[in-house]
């Protein structure tokens, strides 16, 4: 007597049934293991990235910090988050764990690129005049940002807001600023 296609089909399916806890359980353990070795990677090439960004990522027309921004407060959390998961079932401490990375990693990325700046304006500083072309007072209140413009081989620059702290410059003032001759939208001013 011949079986059918579909008994020997729902014999398949009862038999992988009848076995497959164990097996699906190493699986996913295997699974998780696997997958989190590929998040920790993706983590390590986001980090290097972000550390090594390149300069006209990092110093755009606009003060627009959208790009480190959205890799801070989103993609590490969420590398983290894939990471630490599969060893911690109810959650918590993942939670935790991705909200200090955030702090964590988003203190040291700052703190390296103003240090690469700093660093890079001692080697190729240039130091020069720029001048108030805007006043804006801060959302505190009480305090003024400033922006300002400075030229470089004929070509004008316009700086970022800045908060001055002490409201003594007003538009059309003048002040040292210290610019990359190989960069020059890498610069600092020097507001006393």
């Amino acid at each position: 007597m011949k079986k059918s296609k579909s008994f020997k089909r729902r014999k398949q399916k009862k038999r992988v049934k009848k076995y497959s806890p164990n097996l699906v359980k190493l699986e996913t353990k295997k699974e998780k293991m696997t997958s989190s070795k590929v998040w920790s990677i993706l983590l390590l090439v986001c980090l290097v990235f972000l550390f090594f960004l390149p300069r006209e990522i990092a110093y755009p027309e606009s003060r627009n910090d959208i790009v480190m921004s959205f890799f801070i407060v989103v993609v590490i959390p969420f590398l983290v988050y894939k990471i630490v998961i599969p060893f911690d079932e109810e959650g918590i401490v993942t939670t935790f764990i991705c909200l200090v990375s955030t702090i964590i990693f988003g203190f040291a990325i700052a703190q390296f690129h103003d240090y690469q700046k700093e660093k890079e304006l001692r080697m190729h500083g240039v130091k020069t005049k720029c001048f108030v072309i805007d006043r804006k007072m801060t959302y505190k209140g009480g305090s003024y940002d400033i922006k300002c413009k400075y030229l470089v081989n004929g070509k004008e620059i316009k700086t970022y807001f800045h908060n001055e702290g002490k409201n003594e410059y007003k538009v059309g003032n003048t002040l040292e600023l210290v610019y990359n001759k190989e960069f020059p939208k890498m610069y600092r001013i020097n507001i006393e």
